[in-house]
């Protein structure tokens, strides 16, 4: 805003230029890119992707970007004991919400005690949580059944489809049971029963008639099922 010579500015020029001032350090929400991902404390380093823009005191419109804003808290769907981590890498998109006050003290404790912040920050930088996923019109995931519950990776080679009525689509070049991590070599050394229930199944080939034709069709597009050692099987 420019200022006349020779006159007093009026108060709602006045106070127009100290709301707009104040309004300029209060940060709510601004996409962001993941620089780095610490999965050990699920905290990441994120740079605004949106400029900053501000007038500077001859009236005239100024851009800067803003700096990377390090070891923020990267929020993911948890609750009732239950989790979903994704595995968040360099140039993903996040929504970068800053906190109303400052969350030093809280980020301390397991967050179900009311605090006392002990600190007049409000809105910075600082206090900033990660939520991950933003997208933009350009990156939208394609999604092969919106009424689904889906789980899987962008390039479609794996997914979990849950729907209503209890049932549950699994989509992948295979299957393995139990902890991630184990081979496929010790399971099938300790879990021989269910490994020769899965080698009957992948070895089954259709009948016609009253028994197996002499030249029978194996069954198209099996998927292989690896069981590990910590894995019980119920069927029903």
């Amino acid at each position: 805003m420019t200022v006349q010579p020779n006159r007093e500015p009026e108060i709602a020029e006045s106070l127009e230029t100290i709301f707009g001032a104040t309004l300029n350090e209060l940060h709510t929400a601004l996409p962001a890119r993941v620089e780095r991902y610490d999965a050990s404390n699920q905290r990441a380093d994120v740079k605004p992707v949106i400029l900053r823009v501000f007038l500077d005191e001859d009236g005239n419109e100024q851009t800067y970007e803003y700096p990377i804003v390090t070891d923020v808290p990267v929020h993911f769907p948890r609750g009732g004991g239950a989790f979903i981590h994704l595995p968040i890498a360099a140039g993903d998109l996040v929504l970068l919400v800053c906190g109303q006050r400052s969350l030093d003290r809280y980020l301390e404790t397991d967050g179900k005690q009311v605090i006392d912040t002990q600190d007049s920050r409000r809105h910075h930088f600082s206090d900033a949580v990660a939520f991950a996923g933003l997208s933009t019109s350009k990156n939208n995931v394609a999604l092969s059944n919106a009424k689904d519950l889906i789980i899987g990776l962008e390039d479609g080679s794996a997914e979990v489809h849950v729907q209503p009525g209890g049932k549950v689509f699994i989509k992948a070049a295979s299957v393995m049971l139990g902890a991630s991590g184990l081979s496929g070599d010790n399971a099938l050394v300790r879990n021989k029963e269910f490994q020769a229930l899965v080698k009957a199944f992948n070895a089954h080939v259709h009948a016609t008639g009253t028994g197996p034709s002499s030249n029978p069709t194996p069954v198209p597009n099996r998927i292989p099922v690896v069981a590990e050692a910590s894995t019980t099987v119920y069927a029903k």
